[in-house]
């Protein structure tokens, strides 16, 4: 599992970024169609990326803070998890 987090973090990071830039361009003037679907891809490789190291993907939509944070069996809320910047 550590292995596969090695290569997986830049890629969640690239991703958490990405869904930043979506989410601000959301609050600012709203998404085209292109968008959403661009943000459902997103949200989908970072839930399997988030899978193949044994962790779940929880996406906050407010892009003020962190977007992307993978929690564990142990997490009671997000905020327990580790925020991917």
């Amino acid at each position: 599992m550590l292995k596969h987090f090695r290569y997986a973090w830049p890629e969640l990071v690239k991703l958490s970024r990405s869904l930043q830039t979506i989410g601000i361009k959301e609050c600012n003037c709203g998404l085209t169609a292109r968008d959403e679907k661009r943000r459902e891809r997103l949200e989908k490789k970072a839930e399997g990326l988030a899978k193949c190291i044994g962790l779940d993907c929880y996406i906050q939509r407010d892009p003020r803070g962190c977007m992307l944070y993978l929690i564990g069996p142990s997490c009671r809320e997000y905020t327990d998890g580790i925020s991917v910047y």
